[in-house]
């Protein structure tokens, strides 16, 4: 497996599976390839394919500890190679476009400590300590310099209960690392960079509100995320849109999940609902078109026959016009991750 061709993955969180699910993984890779044809209809993601693209994952050997692995899924009968090998486990990982991997390994004692992997020499090396704390959630900064992640004081024998999650930076180039906000009662997980790495997004959890940071001004601005939403969304590739989940209550004890779309173009943003309220439909994983105009969604309609679930549909951001890609009566399909690292061509 060449060190050279590029690695991708399509969706930042971890993904465990299991001898089971590896077959599923390459069947999912086959659905996102043929979604690719459907929307541009022309050859770029052939293309992608040719270049010879690998998709990195979590996995478990023994149900319990994850790694990282990586496969080739343009070369047939190609098993996938283990990459780490930790004693304690993986919590979660980034990667940036070049290939650089970063990841939070969790320790004996309960925290988690930021690692790099080297692709070129096939090593890990620690690059940040989180004493006393776990440090998750890590997200690359695009141009891959800075690191974004969670962290959580475990007030290991202070007879206090773990501290609230706070979003931290990490400098690859130096090794120093730090608070985004000075004020210590600022709150915040799940970090997600801007594409031009301007901004960053996270969930306030202080506020229930996303706030985004902007780097230039240093000025944030704030999102209403009511509702129950936990976590953030994702950056369009053009940074003019973002996404958000939305918890609708659909019966007197069950939610279903809308997305919200936010125009970033706007000052201030603003925001609509790809389903109204009132729509039992529920839509999951969404990931976003290349050319930001729609988004790939997993979408369980409330009209579908009993044993259908999940499918795939295209909706158009601005309108909420939907297209469904696939529909296949008794299957559940749902989209993990796609062959571009910012979208699905």
């Amino acid at each position: 497996m060449a060190d050279s061709s590029p690695i991708k993955t399509g969706r930042r969180h971890a993904l465990a599976v299991d001898r089971f699910d590896l077959i599923m993984v390459s069947a999912i890779l086959t659905l996102i390839v043929i979604i690719g044809l459907i929307i541009k209809h022309g050859n770029q993601l052939s293309a992608q394919v040719a270049s010879g693209e690998r998709v990195v994952y979590l996995a478990s050997m023994d149900g319990l500890i994850e790694n990282l692995w990586i496969v080739d899924p343009n070369m047939a009968n190609t098993a996938p190679v283990q990459l780490t090998n930790s004693q304690n486990g993986i919590l979660d990982f980034d990667i940036t476009n070049e290939g650089s991997i970063v990841y939070s390994e969790q320790t004996l004692d309960g925290a988690s400590n930021l690692m790099r992997y080297d692709m070129t020499r096939h090593q890990s090396q620690l690059i940040y300590v989180c004493k006393d704390a776990l440090c998750t959630e890590v997200a690359f900064r695009p141009d891959g310099k800075v690191v974004a992640f969670d962290r959580s004081a475990l007030n290991t024998g202070a007879n206090m209960p773990s501290g609230a999650p706070r979003i931290w930076l990490l400098d690859t180039t130096t090794g120093q690392a730090g608070p985004l906000y000075s004020d210590s009662d600022q709150l915040g997980y799940t970090p997600h960079w801007s594409p031009d790495g301007k901004k960053l997004a996270f969930y306030d959890t202080s506020s229930s509100v996303i706030l985004i940071h902007s780097f230039s001004t240093g000025n944030d601005t704030s999102i209403t995320a009511l509702q129950g939403t936990v976590g953030t969304g994702a950056f369009s590739p053009d940074g003019k849109w973002f996404w958000f989940p939305k918890a609708v209550m659909e019966g007197q004890q069950q939610y279903t999940t809308h997305i919200v779309i936010v125009n970033m173009a706007t000052n201030p943003p603003t925001q609509h609902d790809l389903l109204p309220d009132a729509a039992l439909d529920a839509d999951t994983d969404p990931i976003w078109s290349t050319d930001s105009q729609s988004l790939l969604i997993s979408r369980r309609t409330a009209d579908q026959p009993l044993g259908q679930d999940k499918q795939i549909y295209q909706v158009d951001v601005v309108t909420g016009q939907a297209k469904a890609l696939v529909a296949e009566p008794h299957y559940t399909h749902k989209i993990t991750f796609g062959i571009s690292g910012h979208g699905v061509d």
